[in-house]
């Protein structure tokens, strides 16, 4: 979705009605008519856009990269969004769509930079459900807030959304989808209980243990990444 031109600040409605405005095809973007009636040649044109079906999940992705023709290379908008947690499609018959998503993005250029997000559970979202917030930053998630996220991108110009998921009112979930979940659950109880297992061994490893053997004559070698550290019938493991 394109930002309009020489403008510090927008909201997000008014970016949705700019992309559903009929666009003019004239002068130099005519319109080549295919039809027998205009022989080919090129003709004014109307576009526009319509939606023949509504989605249950709408993303949104935010044009924030664009080719900067005096630098001669890709820059970042950083224009201030105003990001409704409901917004209207139209011709949608009133029918809501609530915000559950969003992708970041940190830095100042369009080559480089860090993502993370916030999120919140969609079902619950759907079927009116206060549901919390999260805020995922690498290995990092921690509870947050639709305030907390708003006061980023108000506070800090070089972190804007990227990518918007909102999804429509009363959405019922379908058998395959209350499926998933536990599934997914399950994989994540097993990863985190290698992961606690693999955490324990590496501080056993970190341990420092300066107690001789029983047999003060024998000289052990040491284990993986350690080394010998000159006491008799003592080691030193990382």
């Amino acid at each position: 979705m394109q930002f309009p031109e020489n403008c510090e600040t927008t909201t997000l409605e008014d970016m949705i009605e700019q992309y559903f405005e009929p666009e003019l095809l004239t002068n130099d973007n005519k319109y080549r008519c295919e039809s027998s009636i205009c022989n080919s040649s090129l003709q004014d044109f109307e576009k526009s856009m319509e939606i023949d079906e509504y989605p249950n999940h709408l993303i949104i992705n935010l044009a924030r990269f664009q080719y900067d023709p005096v630098l001669q290379r890709r820059s970042k908008i950083l224009t201030n969004v105003h990001y409704p947690q409901t917004i209207h499609l139209p011709n949608q018959n009133g029918e809501n769509y609530f915000l559950y998503g969003v992708v970041m993005h940190s830095g100042n250029s369009a080559h480089n930079g860090h993502y993370y997000t916030y999120a919140r559970n969609s079902q619950e979202v759907s079927l009116g459900k206060n549901s919390r917030w999260y805020k995922l930053n690498d290995s990092s998630v921690a509870p947050s807030s639709y305030n907390s996220f708003c006061r980023i991108t108000e506070t800090m110009s070089r972190d804007v959304a990227y990518i918007l998921f909102y999804v429509r009112e009363n959405v019922k979930p379908n058998l395959q989808s209350e499926m998933y979940p536990e599934l997914m659950i399950a994989q994540v109880e097993e990863d985190n209980k290698d992961y606690k297992g693999l955490r324990q061994k590496r501080k056993q490893k970190r341990d420092f243990s300066f107690f001789p053997p029983d047999d003060s004559n024998r000289r052990d070698p040491p284990g993986p990444g350690g080394f010998n550290t000159g006491f008799e019938g003592s080691r030193m493991i990382f």
